[in-house]
Protein backbone atom coordinates (compact mmCIF):
# COMPACT_ATOMS: atom_id res chain seq x y z
CA UNK A 1 0.00 0.00 0.00
CA UNK A 2 1.50 3.05 -0.49
CA UNK A 3 2.00 5.51 2.26
CA UNK A 4 0.99 9.11 2.41
CA UNK A 5 3.29 9.40 5.80
CA UNK A 6 6.36 8.45 3.58
CA UNK A 7 7.64 11.57 2.15
CA UNK A 8 10.49 14.37 1.57
CA UNK A 9 11.32 16.49 4.28
CA UNK A 10 7.96 18.70 2.46
CA UNK A 11 5.58 19.20 4.97
CA UNK A 12 2.29 16.93 5.07
CA UNK A 13 -1.35 17.54 6.58
CA UNK A 14 -3.99 14.58 6.67
CA UNK A 15 -7.32 15.72 8.02
CA UNK A 16 -9.51 12.72 9.42
CA UNK A 17 -13.36 12.81 7.87
CA UNK A 18 -15.22 10.58 10.55
CA UNK A 19 -18.93 10.62 9.06
CA UNK A 20 -20.70 7.43 8.86
CA UNK A 21 -20.39 5.61 5.29
CA UNK A 22 -22.83 7.80 3.83
CA UNK A 23 -21.88 8.46 0.73
CA UNK A 24 -23.68 11.50 0.16
CA UNK A 25 -21.64 12.98 3.22
CA UNK A 26 -18.63 11.38 1.82
CA UNK A 27 -19.43 12.83 -2.07
CA UNK A 28 -20.03 15.99 -0.89
CA UNK A 29 -16.18 15.88 1.49
CA UNK A 30 -14.49 15.07 -1.49
CA UNK A 31 -16.52 17.40 -3.91
CA UNK A 32 -15.37 20.11 -1.31
CA UNK A 33 -11.30 18.46 -0.86
CA UNK A 34 -10.95 18.56 -4.66
CA UNK A 35 -12.77 21.83 -5.53
CA UNK A 36 -10.08 23.54 -3.58
CA UNK A 37 -7.64 22.51 -6.33
CA UNK A 38 -9.40 20.92 -9.17
CA UNK A 39 -6.18 20.36 -11.94
CA UNK A 40 -4.25 19.07 -8.68
CA UNK A 41 -2.98 15.61 -9.03
CA UNK A 42 -4.24 13.19 -6.28
CA UNK A 43 -3.57 10.08 -4.65
CA UNK A 44 -6.59 7.19 -3.79
CA UNK A 45 -5.71 4.52 -1.35
CA UNK A 46 -7.24 1.91 0.68
CA UNK A 47 -7.18 -1.78 1.23
CA UNK A 48 -10.38 -3.88 -0.46
CA UNK A 49 -13.36 -4.52 1.35
CA UNK A 50 -11.70 -2.16 3.83
CA UNK A 51 -14.14 0.58 5.38
CA UNK A 52 -11.17 3.15 5.59
CA UNK A 53 -9.49 4.80 2.64
CA UNK A 54 -7.51 7.91 2.15
CA UNK A 55 -6.75 10.34 -0.25
CA UNK A 56 -4.28 13.16 -1.00
CA UNK A 57 -3.80 15.98 -3.17
CA UNK A 58 0.07 16.30 -4.00
CA UNK A 59 1.59 20.08 -3.44
CA UNK A 60 3.23 21.26 -6.16
CA UNK A 61 6.03 22.61 -4.29
CA UNK A 62 5.91 19.39 -2.39
CA UNK A 63 4.57 17.56 0.37
CA UNK A 64 0.52 16.65 0.65
CA UNK A 65 -2.86 17.26 1.97
CA UNK A 66 -5.00 14.18 2.89
CA UNK A 67 -7.84 12.98 4.23
CA UNK A 68 -8.95 10.11 5.63
CA UNK A 69 -12.10 8.92 4.84
CA UNK A 70 -14.75 5.90 6.56
CA UNK A 71 -15.27 4.91 3.20
CA UNK A 72 -14.13 2.01 0.69
CA UNK A 73 -11.34 2.62 -1.88
CA UNK A 74 -13.95 1.20 -4.56
CA UNK A 75 -16.30 3.88 -4.10
CA UNK A 76 -13.89 6.53 -3.37
CA UNK A 77 -12.53 5.12 -7.09
CA UNK A 78 -15.70 5.50 -8.53
CA UNK A 79 -16.43 8.53 -7.24
CA UNK A 80 -13.45 10.47 -8.68
CA UNK A 81 -14.57 9.04 -11.97
CA UNK A 82 -18.06 10.89 -11.10
CA UNK A 83 -16.44 13.81 -10.45
CA UNK A 84 -14.36 13.51 -14.43
CA UNK A 85 -11.25 12.23 -12.65
CA UNK A 86 -9.26 9.59 -14.86
CA UNK A 87 -7.59 7.75 -11.77
CA UNK A 88 -5.05 4.50 -12.70
CA UNK A 89 -2.22 3.23 -11.21
CA UNK A 90 1.45 4.27 -11.74
CA UNK A 91 4.01 3.26 -13.55
CA UNK A 92 5.56 1.26 -10.64
CA UNK A 93 6.00 -2.16 -10.01
CA UNK A 94 5.02 -2.32 -6.29
CA UNK A 95 2.15 -0.09 -6.80
CA UNK A 96 -1.46 -0.35 -4.66
CA UNK A 97 -2.52 3.12 -5.12
CA UNK A 98 -4.28 4.98 -8.21
CA UNK A 99 -3.49 8.95 -9.03
CA UNK A 100 -6.23 10.55 -10.37
CA UNK A 101 -6.04 13.65 -12.75
CA UNK A 102 -8.80 16.21 -13.98
CA UNK A 103 -10.31 15.25 -17.22
CA UNK A 104 -10.35 18.66 -19.15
Amino acid sequence: MWNPFRTTNKESHVVSHNSSSNLNDNATTIKDFIEEEPNGLYIIDGQKGDSNSIICRVKPEGGKTCLKLKYEAVELFNQMRKFEYYCAVPNEVAASHFECRKII
